[in-house]
């Protein structure tokens, strides 16, 4: 049997999107040029790859295994052939990558929005999600991750280290007082985060003496969403605690000062994920390129 490498190519669009009529967008074919290519694939190789409702589209299990493999086939003949025509930094194709809801908001889509306008034939398929993905299974060429990284057979690059802020705004410092030691915020409204997973208070974190403490604080309003409380000291509600990143444009507008800088603590590294054979990609050498060089 000789397989249609055009319709593995298909498939494999239609599978990353997760829909015949986003991949018809993207590869301009008409949907039904999408169904009917996905079909003839289906029947040259005798199994079902997809399952089909009106309102959505998901891998069987054979699907799922050829998908993950034909990925990194189709992904390793387009390099073959940017590197023969030599057009190694002009990537193409979709980069799909996942990041926490946060830092996607405040750090990565910025820096995603101009690496399209950098490089239009790149389609950037961006989850946000606070869930740790599944690189292979899910068909993510990178994703972003907070905290130290189990062993697994994935490239981890270091992208540096989030600080954890203490702020407030300058109304609230000039009615309430600065606290100048951890110990003093029993004496202020300290709005918190619960973690949406486990239900649990955030406890603020602080280094004395050289070690990490960690403490409980009390106020009149708990979010789920670290945002929200940035826009709650701006308004001057009370004091938050939060990443670095989060605060970067209100401290920068004069909006919140940060507070007990001298006991701020590490909210921990963030780095890069990726596959071992997305290494060599276009796509993965601008996007290693663009963070590196990324400010957080």
């Amino acid at each position: 049997m000789v397989m249609d490498l055009n319709a593995v190519k298909i498939f494999v669009r239609t599978a990353e999107l997760g829909s015949f009529t986003k991949a018809a967008a993207t590869l301009k074919m008409t949907q039904s040029g999408v169904s009917r290519a996905v079909d003839r694939l289906e029947s040259d190789l005798r199994s079902k790859l997809l399952y089909r409702t009106t309102r959505s589209l998901s891998l069987t299990p054979d699907g799922q295994a050829f998908f993950e493999r034909c990925s990194l086939l189709l992904q390793e003949f387009e390099d073959a052939e940017h590197k023969l025509i030599g057009q190694q930094d002009l990537p193409s194709g979709i980069l799909k990558i996942s990041s926490p809801l946060g830092f996607g908001r405040a750090v990565l889509l910025p820096l995603l929005a101009q690496l399209s306008k950098t490089h239009p034939d790149l389609t950037i398929d961006v989850t946000m999600t606070d869930r740790m993905v599944d690189l292979t299974s899910e068909g993510f060429d990178a994703s972003i991750r907070i905290g130290d990284i189990p062993d697994s057979n994935v490239i981890v690059k270091h992208l540096g280290i989030i600080r954890l802020v203490t702020i407030a705004s300058p109304d609230y410092l000039k009615r309430c007082g600065i606290p100048k030691s951890p110990e003093k915020l029993s004496q202020h409204n300290c709005l918190n985060l619960r973690y949406p997973r486990t239900g649990r208070l955030f406890q603020w974190r602080f280094i004395e003496e050289g070690k990490e403490r960690r403490l409980s604080v009390k106020g009149n309003m708990v979010l789920d969403l670290g945002d929200g409380l940035v826009d709650l000291a701006i308004q001057g509600h009370g004091i938050v605690q939060t990443q670095g990143f989060m605060a970067v444009q209100a401290l920068r507008n004069k909006q919140v000062m940060a507070i007990l800088e001298e006991y701020a603590a590490d909210r921990g590294p963030v780095s890069l994920i990726y596959p071992e054979s997305r290494q060599l990609s276009s796509k993965m050498r601008v996007l290693n390129k663009m963070l590196s060089s990324a400010n957080f």
